[in-house]
């Protein structure tokens, strides 16, 4: 291992995900399901417990964004297919 200060490390969501076959638009089911509940992972982490109303909107919020990124995902698969 190295640590040089001098170096910066820019995030990209996804970036360097290697999908089937080639680059897709859209994320598979599996993978959907892993970067929701990495979601939940970091919410849990650094931001649950404060209200119990917002612990609950925010665990919704994400079940809602899943279902509909799993949706999306599978229509794209259709009309590719």
């Amino acid at each position: 291992m190295w640590y040089d200060g001098t170096v910066s490390v820019l995030h990209v969501k996804g970036g360097t995900t290697v999908y089937e076959r080639e680059r897709k638009r859209h994320r598979g089911l599996r993978h959907n399901l892993a970067f929701h509940r990495s979601m939940g992972r970091f919410y849990r982490k650094f931001y649950a417990g404060r209200s119990v109303a917002q612990d609950i909107a925010i665990y919704l919020a994400i079940g809602v964004k899943v279902s509909i990124a799993a949706v999306r995902s599978t229509a794209a698969r259709r009309s590719v297919l």
